[in-house]
């Protein structure tokens, strides 16, 4: 992840529990609410860019496929014709 050289000031409503919660963890690990809200969006955007990730990877693949014969795959207003179920 890049690290930036700026810093965007915001303004979030977060549950209280949840924000007592963080800030135990901030003083449990001695460092700042910040630290431990910046660390749990990583997280969540780490975990997001990995299920991407997977989701591409595991598309199935057919390398002995061929063309329907009199199917032109690059008129794109038939193929959808032939996909629309009546």
């Amino acid at each position: 992840i890049t690290q930036h050289k700026y810093v965007m000031r915001t303004t979030l409503d977060i549950n209280d529990t949840l924000l007592i919660e963080a800030k135990q963890i901030a003083a449990e690990q001695h460092t700042s609410l910040k630290a431990v809200v910046e660390d749990s969006i990583r997280f969540l955007v780490s975990a997001r860019r990995q299920e991407r990730q997977q989701a591409v990877a595991n598309w199935p693949v057919c390398s002995q496929a061929r063309p329907v014969p009199g199917v032109d795959l690059t008129r794109t207003s038939a193929l959808m014709d032939l996909t629309e179920t009546p």
